[in-house]
């Protein structure tokens, strides 16, 4: 086909399509970013393991997290110390039904998380110039004698997936696990051999 003909074509399709793009661009506007938790769990190879979990608000905020555009960081910024304590226990409530962790057969023991908000976008301190909030919960644990592996479970109470990062000693997994609710991650050593 002469070149010509194709600039016609391209510019009478343009013009057919221009009063559709509203109405077929509506929804996307509209639609937010799925959350999800996103868990790094650090073996030191000498039974030691420390857990973190960034915690997309929404994902406790909401029945269904989708319907809530990115928590803007002013909402946890202003809100008094009182209520601020209430945010951080229903995000602790949160974890703990939301994700097990487990040394063989045994389940982990009741972990005590410490959270601190950070920057949702880059994962950075949370400051003055900082967007959108996240949480970031912390643990350390050790692993019990003669338990070699750990897994974790993505509990049926979370409303979105998981993405698990391993590292035994520094080194990553090759490959991050996607847990999505009520499925449970492969064994991954936790002990040096």
């Amino acid at each position: 086909m002469p070149a010509c003909l194709q600039s016609d074509r391209r510019s009478f399709l343009l013009r057919l399509a221009a009063p559709l793009l509203p109405w077929l661009a509506a929804p996307l506007a509209r639609a937010h970013q799925v959350p999800a938790l996103t868990v790094e769990a650090e073996f030191d190879g000498n039974g030691g393991a420390a857990f973190q979990v960034n915690l997309d608000p929404r994902l406790f905020l909401a029945e269904d997290p989708t319907t809530l555009p990115p928590v803007p960081a002013a909402w946890f910024r202003d809100m008094p110390e009182l209520e601020r304590e209430r945010t951080l226990a229903e995000a602790r409530t949160y974890v703990r039904s939301a994700l097990t962790f487990f040394f063989g057969d045994q389940k982990a023991g009741d972990l005590e998380w410490q959270f601190d908000p950070i920057d949702g976008a880059t994962g950075e301190a949370f400051d003055d110039s900082t967007a959108e909030v996240h949480f970031l919960a912390k643990t350390r644990t050790r692993c019990p004698q003669g338990a070699p592996t750990s897994h974790t479970r993505r509990e049926t109470e979370g409303r979105a997936a998981a993405v698990l990062l391993n590292s035994l000693q520094q080194q990553a997994e090759r490959r991050p696990q996607i847990l999505f609710p009520g499925e449970t991650s492969r064994a991954f050593r936790c002990i040096a051999e």
